[in-house]
């Protein structure tokens, strides 16, 4: 901690960790920008509206479970239906995206979150933009500028999140972590926090600075996106966040194939490890779920065979 006294700037990043789960920083910076392919119909592809699936076949002795999660959700929206809580009983390991309880996290955020050489967004935008997003993080985020400038613009605007959701908030990971901790189950991680915060990296500065500022420039229009994605997540409608998130991010076309088709891809082996050890709560975030390019779709593709549970 000795560390945090030295460098003011690394100090506030930490003190704003404390008030965000590192899904919520992550969700920001990976999630918004996460695109399911449209395509056409096809027989893998789910239909069904549920958040829960069960995962068999494929030689698999008991079943394991899939669930989508949504990062970050007011409390007046979390709920837990009593199907999700009797499988979670059921399973012997949680697996999630990442591990956050993993060592060294707030740590690997704190210095991931930072640009490298010095570089600042005082710097980076006109001092017009620079003013513009001053007074919009004091309005929406009640926060000096000591506490961003030298941020990476993605995961500044995670620190706009709790405007959005208007209440208190809550995590399904995190709640999912504490009840595996009270049942003595392992929690793993489907990447590690530094692989995933690496996908921030793949995105330009000058890509992340252009969404920074829509975002800012177009707040309302994001804030009714937000209650768009957060009425479907209710509504348990995985198809309808499919469609969603493919609609916004025809912007952003080039960054789908990194932050959710090869994320998705690489998920499934791992998945397969961890459902063949020992029966599995696998908890991702529910926009991985549908479409083609879908955990659903290439977990049926590789011969395993998922059922929604209502």
């Amino acid at each position: 901690m000795k560390e945090l006294y030295l460098d003011p700037m690394k100090a506030n990043i930490s003190m704003n960790l404390r008030h965000f789960s590192p899904y919520i920083v992550l969700f920001a910076a990976i999630s918004v920008l996460a695109a399911c392919a449209a395509g056409n119909a096809a027989k893998r592809m789910p239909t069904e509206n549920s958040l829960l699936w069960e995962i068999t076949g494929k030689g698999l002795e008991k079943p394991s479970y899939l669930f989508g999660t949504i990062h970050a959700i007011g409390e007046s929206d979390f709920f837990l239906r009593e199907e999700v809580k009797n499988t979670f009983a059921n399973a012997e390991r949680l697996v999630m995206e990442v591990k956050i309880d993993e060592p060294g996290l707030q740590a690997s955020m704190r210095e991931k979150m930072i640009m490298s050489d010095g570089q600042s967004l005082d710097q980076l935008l006109s001092a017009a933009e620079y003013e513009k997003l001053k007074a919009f993080m004091r309005e929406k985020a009640g926060m000096p500028e000591l506490m961003y400038n030298k941020v990476k613009p993605m995961f500044v605007q995670s620190f706009i999140y709790p405007s959005m959701i208007g209440e208190p908030m809550k995590s399904y990971e995190t709640v999912f972590s504490e009840m595996a901790t009270e049942a003595e189950m392992d929690i793993m991680g489907l990447e590690t926090v530094d692989e995933q915060l690496s996908y921030v990296d793949q995105i330009s500065l000058e890509d992340q600075l252009e969404m920074l500022m829509q975002g800012v420039d177009d707040f309302d229009g994001q804030l009714g996106e937000w209650k768009q994605m957060v009425s479907l997540y209710v509504s348990e409608d995985i198809a309808g966040l499919s469609g969603l998130i493919s609609e916004e991010s025809k912007e952003y076309k080039k960054f789908e194939k990194k932050l959710l088709g090869e994320r998705n891809k690489n998920w499934i082996s791992r998945i397969g490890t961890h459902v063949r050890a020992e029966p599995s709560f696998i908890a991702v975030g529910a926009g991985h779920l549908g479409g083609k390019n879908g955990v659903i779709s290439l977990l049926r593709k590789e011969g395993y065979e998922l059922r929604a549970l209502k």
